[in-house]
C-alpha cells in the first residue's frame, strides 16, 4: 500500500493490521493469482490447444479419439 492510499484511507491499514501486514498480504494474494493462473495455461496446454481454439472459433468440436 502506497502511503498516499494510507493518507485517504488510514481505517484500512488499522483494518488490515498494519503497513506492512497489508503488504504482506497483498504479496501473497499475488502469488496466488500467478499460481492460479499458471495452472490454468497448463491445463489449457494439456486438454491441446490448437483444438480447442479452433473449436471454439468455427463452432465445430472434433471428436476425440479413444
Amino acid at each position: 500500500m502506497s502511503f498516499g492510499f494510507d493518507a485517504a484511507f488510514p481505517a484500512t491499514v488499522k483494518l488490515l493490521g498494519g503497513h506492512q501486514t497489508a503488504r504482506s498480504l497483498h504479496f501473497l494474494v499475488t502469488i496466488l493469482l500467478v499460481l492460479f493462473l499458471l495452472v490454468h495455461i497448463f491445463m489449457i496446454v494439456f486438454a491441446g490447444f490448437q483444438k480447442r481454439m479452433r473449436a471454439m472459433i468455427t463452432g465445430r468440436a472434433t471428436s476425440l479419439p479413444e
